[in-house]
């Protein structure tokens, strides 16, 4: 079980964060609610000839799309389902990044005799889409679900069964049963925006942000059962759609805020516990399988690193660090918490291109190698307990 959390140790100079202690409950939802300076958006669907000529920087840096294994599933009929910045990335000037849908999955034993696989969206060689699963090495691709929709903010049930996510045409939170592929929908689109769902440790309960498409105040936390039912609101709008997640032990949810911080809020009650990291773009927090820290994405002018602190928001460490035109997003802990899986970009064959690749590494911040192959194109990465 994890202790309830309390002022942090000191945190490494330079580091992007740290506990921040938190005064009026009051003062800093109103804090909280009043930063919406760096939320920007985008079409949620942008036809492929628009996108192709969308500048990604002063340098003219592009999306490829023409390479089957590089064209993410959901770009039906020449489209790329396209959605909320999560961050800007820095390429001689500060550049606007296009998120585009891609999915995948992996299989190596853990020390203790866990089986675990990494999943991605993606496409295979052949062209195929949808979520691929494969083993942390890289080896043994192969799909696992085809989404009707593009899907974001995936992740797995905690018996492995069932993917859980949201699409953004339309907008719906949806659960895919992996082994009849049947998808249920838990929300109807609607005026309000449903994103970024997160399993319960035990699978009885599902997080997720709801908000106002316009005018936008900022998203608030919700619950529901697994099968949809019983919807309530946990913590009143002042929160990003970007990425959140439950303790180990179910007690909390790491959250980012309307300004960009991550927050822990008491999954009980909603109640504001502790900001985890200071002024910066801070996104898709995931706690470690012991509950000990928490890995997230964090930008302070520009492109995001991976980092990783202590559940108090102390011990701040940088695990990965950008070369140029790109970005890293979305760490994922592997089941024994020795690995953590994200995504980033890669040059294309293409000059002046860019496409999303799965990256590994080791807890310690130290790069994993494919056993195959030189990049792994696809964005999005989770791990599944194998089945």
């Amino acid at each position: 079980m994890m202790d309830v959390p309390v002022a942090g140790e000191d945190v490494e100079d330079g580091a992007p964060g740290g506990p921040v202690p938190l005064g009026d409950a009051e003062t800093l939802a109103a804090q909280v609610r009043g930063r919406l300076s760096l939320v920007k958006e985008l079409p949620e669907v942008l036809p492929m000839n628009q996108l192709m000529k969308a500048p990604l920087a002063s340098s003219g840096l592009q999306l490829h799309q023409e390479s089957p294994d590089r064209q993410p599933p959901g770009s039906l009929n020449g489209r790329w389902n396209t959605r909320r910045i999560l961050m800007d990335m820095r390429v001689g000037a500060v550049a606007t990044l296009l998120i585009a849908g891609a999915a995948g999955c992996g299989s190596p034993t853990s020390p203790g005799g866990v089986t675990f696989e990494l999943i991605y969206r993606g496409r295979l060689a052949n062209g195929d889409g949808g979520f691929i699963v494969m083993s942390p090495d890289g080896s043994s691709k192969r799909i696992l679900a085809r989404p009707t929709e593009a899907p974001f903010c995936a992740s797995m049930s905690p018996d492995g069964k069932r993917l859980l996510y949201n699409t953004m045409s339309p907008n719906r939170i949806v659960t895919l049963d992996v082994a009849t592929g049947r998808e249920t929908y838990l929300t109807d689109p609607g005026t309000e925006s449903n994103e970024c769902p997160a399993w319960a440790p035990d699978g009885s309960r599902i997080a997720f942000y709801r908000g106002p498409v316009a005018p936008f105040s900022g998203f608030a936390v919700y619950f529901m059962n697994a099968d949809g039912s019983n919807v309530r609101e946990l913590a009143p709008e002042g929160y990003a759609a970007n990425g959140m997640d439950w303790s180990p032990d179910g007690k909390w949810l790491a959250v980012v805020g309307i300004d960009h911080r991550l927050v822990l809020l008491d999954a009980t009650t909603g109640a504001l516990v502790r900001l985890l990291t200071a002024t910066g773009f801070a996104y898709d927090p995931q706690f470690s399988p012991d509950g000990s820290q928490i890995a997230y994405a964090f930008s302070s002018s520009g492109a995001g690193e991976i980092y990783v602190s202590n559940v108090h928001g102390g011990n701040v460490r940088r695990l990965t660090t950008v070369g140029p035109n790109d970005s890293h997003n979305r760490a994922r802990w592997s089941p024994n918490g020795t690995l953590l899986a994200y995504w980033g970009f890669v040059p294309d064959t293409l000059p002046l291109r860019i496409v999303p690749a799965i990256k590994v590494v080791t807890s310690a911040g130290i790069p994993v190698p494919w056993k195959r192959d030189a990049e792994i194109f696809g964005d999005g990465p989770f791990w599944r307990v194998r089945p």
